[in-house]
């Protein structure tokens, strides 16, 4: 109530200020409440982005830098043309690469990086014309690149694999020129991931053999070897790929099975000693693809067009329906 002689419309006005000045205060409040909220919540998911990105780095590719066979990768980074990896040194924690790209005036550009076991990349500057990308997104795709091609299950393994094969059974390619040497050397010579990942997700999928000299051969040819029948498969677009009966089943000893990773065999020396056993006459009976075919009765399987996957897999279903006598 407003003092007796006092003018009650200036304690209105007062009043009336200080209810302005409490509404504005509780706004304000409230605005640095949300944004306070909105600060936390993106906190919370970057943090948890970055703990699955750090889960993703562990599971994919954290001390499997040796087994990374060298070589160009296709990437699915915009403007990025290929990521060669180079071989990983056993005296040094890194994985080397090498982002290709274009630069504004057409010529090729390389920006050579270092993947360190502890997830973080070192090396030159991004690019300008990359500066879209982080090196972040250059980590993943790398980590990515070694999960869908099976980093770990793939071998060198002391086998010739198709050693006669040259432009002369080039009629068994799905072209015919000869692919360059060491792939890994050769930008234009890009592997396909998504050829080793149809392989090396296949349920009966054991493990991979690769050259024990070049890892991917000049050829481009490694072997998947599932529980009945192998796969001569190519990386390297442009050729065909063969699937042959083993004419047995694979048995892996007990010892064997307490090493597998859900049934893939990650030894390299139990992949040796399974090879020497079961891919060895096979491999000395045929040499070249076209005794793939004329001497060991191999299915080719062209990749072309989306169908390929699926004219594999009925392939690949049909041999591992097969079943022999001590089965």
């Amino acid at each position: 109530m407003p003092e007796p002689g006092g003018n009650p419309f200036a304690s209105l006005a007062s009043l009336k200020t200080k209810l302005v000045n409490d509404e504005e205060a509780t706004k304000k409040q409230e605005q640095i409440n949300q944004e306070a909220k909105r600060k936390q919540d993106q906190e919370r998911q970057e943090a948890k982005a970055k703990k699955a990105q750090n889960a993703f780095f562990e599971r994919a590719l954290k001390g499997k830098f040796q087994d990374f066979p060298p070589a160009s990768y296709e990437s699915v980074l915009k403007d990025v043309r290929s990521i060669t990896v180079a071989q990983a040194s056993k005296d040094f924690g890194f994985l080397p690469v090498m982002v290709a790209y274009e630069k504004q005036n057409g010529i090729a550009g390389r920006a050579s990086f270092q993947v360190l076991n502890n997830g973080m990349l070192s090396g030159e500057k991004i690019p300008n014309e990359l500066s879209h990308l982080t090196k972040q997104n250059i980590i993943d795709e790398v980590a990515r690149i070694a999960e869908t091609i099976g980093v770990g299950m793939w071998h060198k393994l002391d086998v010739d694999i198709l050693p006669d094969s040259d432009s002369l059974d080039d009629m068994f390619g799905e072209r015919g020129s000869e692919l360059p040497s060491r792939p890994a050397e050769k930008e234009n010579v890009k592997i396909d991931p998504e050829r080793l990942r149809f392989l090396s997700e296949q349920p009966d999928f054991k493990f991979g053999v690769m050259s024990k000299n070049w890892g991917f051969t000049s050829k481009g040819y490694e072997i998947a070897v599932l529980s009945k029948c192998i796969v001569f498969e190519n990386h390297v677009k442009g050729n065909a790929a063969f699937v042959i009966s083993l004419g047995e089943t694979i048995k892996l000893s007990e010892e064997m099975q307490k090493r597998t990773y859900k049934g893939k065999v990650m030894n390299k020396d139990d992949a040796q000693i399974l090879a020497n056993k079961y891919l060895k006459l096979l491999l000395e009976e045929a040499t070249s693809r076209r005794q793939l075919v004329e001497k060991l009765r191999a299915v080719r399987v062209v990749h072309q067009g989306n169908v390929w996957q699926q004219k594999m897999q009925q392939t690949i279903e049909k041999f591992q329906s097969e079943t022999f006598p001590e089965d």
